[in-house]
């Protein structure tokens, strides 16, 4: 007979065959939605929608041919893996149940106990459904999707307003930024570079210094050969000397345990953590002598009419003889933070005609480059071509996949009303 292997047992979680099981903790299991293979280190499958005892949960799950498996695979003392929900295998050996890093027992079914090898084996790959089952007709759609792209827009606005109400601006908005920075690897421990080395501590200890905010921000991140960390392969033999001595010199060391645990692997070498911890330093010294806040509010205040999101665009971008990110990443970055913050600035200021030119800026965005989950939707939607596809409207579609798709709530989509004719 033909070897099993783990493409099997991914093969028939994906065709949703067993829907119904119950896992080695004595739970009732239901799957509800099977989720997407995975694109990033921590699970096979992601966005996996269960119900577990009749209450639904959202997250990632991992396959195994056998349960041991997890530990030998070091999947227990990895924090890539903690959003596991559910553990599957095709056959128990070991001990069970298998704990997460964070210490969390996570449930495993055992798949031999509902279906044979001979059937698995047979198991045949499987299509998706290419599209959302509930939607008919493409008439109303692109107002949907401006209307949810507002929607979020407005609820990433609202937590900045929020944070203005208890801190600094120019410090909000580096946190944003360093947020954005982070991509979707890295976005818990560049938030927590941002509140672990504050902007006005950097801007404090290093006036005027490039070399010096880069020693404060990569020694604090623990990226310094000296720290054990990786720098050294990816920045030059003289730039890591001249970074060292001026960590080595800082009088005041900035917090750098526990450590941040730096997610290094599967980088293209011009998204590396480390170029982006480079770039925000070029742009806090680009930025230093009006602030982040300020700069940001002149690009638009001063643009020509028409012109916002390249003055914006060009404003973040850095060049050290190349860019030092790309447009698509800069544009990410305007989208998702700069002009939320700027349009929570601007209502916290009372400057109305601001609010009005931040929102039109908004509106008028061009697309962005396409990721997954806008390729993913697109699908949904049958979305061939993305010329009528402005930022907005992008923002849209992700905001309609966290809201409703992701946790299969599709009762309450706004897209579900298109499935039947308007009879008004």
């Amino acid at each position: 007979m033909e070897k099993i292997s783990e493409k099997n047992v991914a093969r028939l979680w994906k065709s949703g065959r067993l829907s119904s099981f119950r896992d080695d903790m004595g739970n009732e299991v239901e799957v509800i939605c099977a989720g997407r293979e995975s694109t990033r280190p921590g699970c096979d499958f992601q966005d996996v929608v269960i119900s577990v005892n009749q209450e639904k949960l959202v997250g990632d799950v991992e396959l195994h041919l056998t349960s041991d498996l997890w530990q030998k695979h070091g999947h227990h003392i990895n924090p890539s893996y903690n959003g596991i929900i559910l553990h599957v295998a095709m056959w128990q050996r070991g001990l069970l149940p298998i704990k997460l890093e964070m210490g969390k027992a996570v449930p495993t079914v055992i798949l031999s106990g509902y279906i044979t090898e001979r059937t698995l084996l047979k198991q045949r790959e499987q299509t998706q459904r290419g599209h959302c089952s509930y939607f008919k007709s493409s008439t109303g759609l692109k107002k949907i999707l401006l209307q949810a792209g507002m929607q979020r827009f407005s609820t990433k606005s609202a937590k900045y307003a929020a944070v203005l109400q208890e801190g600094d601006a120019d410090q909000a908005l580096y946190k944003g930024i360093c947020r954005a920075l982070g991509y979707s690897r890295n976005t818990a421990q560049f938030e927590m570079l941002a509140d672990r080395l504050p902007l006005d501590s950097i801007i404090r200890s290093s006036a005027g210094s490039l070399i010096k905010k880069q020693a404060m921000i990569i020694g604090c991140a623990g990226l310094l050969p000296s720290q054990g960390g990786v720098a050294g392969s990816v920045l030059s033999c003289e730039k890591i000397a001249e970074i060292e001595r001026e960590w080595s010199a800082l009088s005041e060391k900035p917090l750098q345990s526990p450590a941040l645990h730096w997610n290094l692997s599967n980088f293209r070498p011009a998204n590396h953590p480390l170029k982006r911890l480079i770039y925000l330093s070029h742009l806090l010294q680009e930025y230093e002598a009006g602030g982040l806040v300020r700069g940001f509010n002149d690009l638009l205040e001063t643009a020509v009419p028409g012109s916002e999101s390249a003055c914006l665009e060009n404003g973040l971008l850095i060049y050290d003889g190349h860019p030092l990110i790309g447009r698509s990443r800069v544009r990410e970055i305007a989208v998702n933070q700069i002009l939320p913050f700027l349009l929570a600035n601007a209502v916290n200021e009372g400057n109305l005609s601001h609010v009005t030119r931040v929102i039109n800026t908004y509106l008028n965005y061009g697309a962005m480059a396409d990721n997954e989950l806008l390729r993913y939707m697109k699908q949904q939607f049958r979305i061939k071509e993305s010329k009528d596809l402005n930022a907005c409207a992008q923002q849209g579609m992700l905001h309609i996949y966290h809201s409703f798709c992701r946790v299969k709530d599709c009762s309450c989509c706004p897209v579900f009303t298109l499935r039947r004719p308007n009879r008004e």
